[in-house]
């Protein structure tokens, strides 16, 4: 598990003619394989070291306080063919709400011709219950919807029907 006093650098590593994506820590001074990365966006400081802890076991995380900060990070990663497994946004962020940074990232996935197999899979997170927010959405195009507060049981099953393990 990485924590975040963990110093890594994430990257590709031939082996038995496998490239793998590992991380190597410093702290540890050893290589870790990483089966997941992830971008979390979240305005509440809490929340996002929440999630932070909850989706460290599963893999790398990058975390943002905002929706153009997240789309920023997406975009980063397209550039760099790096992309993201899976997109963790909060519904209603400072600066660009989660649908609308749904948005931008996916116009981004058409334009960089991200192809279906590497599209990051999204996860809204919201206090307010999904029904109330229909008619607000300008983007539905996510794969999963928790609401707050979090119960991880809940939250680790979500994240195996989304093909995410441990």
């Amino acid at each position: 598990m990485l924590g975040a006093a963990c110093t890594a650098v994430r990257m590709p590593v031939a082996f038995l003619n496998t490239e793998l994506s590992v991380f190597y820590s410093a702290n540890y001074n050893t290589f870790m394989e990483v089966s997941m990365k992830i971008l979390v966006a979240d305005d509440d400081f809490v929340n996002r070291r929440f999630l932070e802890k909850i989706f460290g076991e599963y893999g790398e995380v990058v975390a943002v306080d905002n929706g153009m900060s997240a789309v920023d990070e997406a975009v980063r990663a397209m550039e760099s063919a790096s992309f993201f497994d899976l997109i963790c946004l909060d519904i209603m962020m400072t600066r660009l709400d989660g649908y609308k940074t749904l948005e931008a990232i996916r116009e981004a996935e058409n334009k960089y011709a991200v192809a279906s197999g590497n599209r990051a899979k999204v996860m809204m997170i919201s206090a307010l219950d999904e029904v109330a927010l229909d008619n607000a959405q300008v983007c539905n195009d996510y794969d999963a919807y928790i609401c707050k507060p979090i119960v991880v049981d809940k939250f680790e099953k979500l994240l195996s029907k989304l093909g995410f393990d441990k």
